[in-house]
């Protein structure tokens, strides 16, 4: 047995933030002029700090000079105003710690030994820490209590977190960022919108070989990890190695822990394999191919083995509230 005491828990998320923000500090020494996707958020936030509409100014000027414009929402650039001046090294290693971290404690909350912890060791999560995405700290939001507030930051991962634990709390406290967002800017969805247009390279995974495959799931749709692959086929995303990380949250032993991790790093492989690519179209399309038949349809398989049960808190609830008036 390996109970999850606080003392353990917190020894090991501390252990696993140290190694990631020492990891992501060496990254950053080794190529410090390398934008990451933290950048975008940051840029945002050092524009409008100086009163300047970050969706007009970042991806089109020489100083925040990114491939394309501001895609984050508003409210994840609220939350890196204080920080948007720290030296990217700092700030960086900051970030791939505390998602780290706090991923780690999220995922021991009731075992220590949990399979999930195999995500540490993948391929996504390495991309994760190397492109600083939210990916992890997202996540952890996801399963702590008080973390869904995070979820308003990225409108598409929040999807597929939410479709996993669809919680009033977690909608609440998104709805509450999402708010205070538009008490101090009220109008800065009417910026960004159109700059999701060019978004670059976001694709379904319903409009790939294998895709639709993934909606098997839906058979089991009580259970959590079915609503996550299902929300993850229709989304249009990057099908890169670093969004597959929630699906670390689907094996249920250490044996499916393997597959998943054989299956990811396969993925990377064979992707790899297939370079050089026409374009970044054809790049990220190929990496979703790999990522489907690799990844995501084990996942399915492990989950349609799975008896049709859990709950739905959020349609749960109704379906109380109903009964209770009829």
């Amino acid at each position: 047995m390996n109970p999850a005491t606080p003392h353990r828990r917190l020894l090991l998320a501390c252990s696993i933030a140290v190694t990631a923000g020492f990891y992501s500090w060496s990254l950053e020494q080794r190529q410090p002029t390398a934008v990451r996707d933290l950048s975008d958020v940051v840029y945002a936030a050092q524009a409008f700090s100086q009163g300047l509409d970050p969706y007009v100014v970042v991806g089109r000027s020489e100083r925040w000079a990114m491939p394309a414009p501001a895609l984050y929402p508003f409210t994840a650039v609220l939350l890196f105003i204080p920080f948007a001046w720290m030296p990217a090294i700092l700030l960086h290693a900051a970030w791939a710690a505390l998602g780290a971290g706090l991923l780690a404690w999220a995922v021991t909350r009731e075992r220590l030994a949990t399979p999930a912890l195999m995500l540490f060791v993948s391929a996504p999560f390495l991309q994760a820490m190397q492109t600083t995405q939210w990916s992890p700290l997202l996540m952890a939001g996801a399963l702590l209590p008080w973390g869904g507030w995070l979820l308003a930051c990225k409108p598409t991962t929040a999807i597929w977190l939410f479709a996993y634990r669809p919680t009033w709390r977690v909608f609440g406290l998104a709805t509450a960022l999402a708010a205070i967002s538009l008490i101090i800017w009220p109008t800065w969805p009417l910026s960004w919108f159109p700059n999701l247009r060019e978004a670059p390279n976001t694709l379904s995974a319903l409009t790939l070989r294998g895709g639709p495959l993934g909606l098997l799931v839906l058979w089991k749709w009580r259970r959590p990890e079915a609503r996550l692959i299902a929300a993850m086929a229709c989304v249009p995303h990057t099908l890169l190695p670093y969004e597959t990380l929630p699906l670390f949250l689907v094996p249920q032993t250490w044996r499916e822990a393997c597959v998943l991790l054989t299956g990811t790093t396969l993925a990377v492989i064979l992707h790899g394999v297939g370079a050089p690519y026409a374009s970044a179209t054809e790049w990220v399309a190929a990496s979703g191919v790999w990522t489907i038949w690799c990844v995501h349809l084990p996942c399915v398989v492990m989950v349609l083995r799975r008896p049709n049960v859990g709950s739905v808190p959020v349609i749960d609830a109704l379906l109380r509230r109903r009964r209770a008036t009829v």
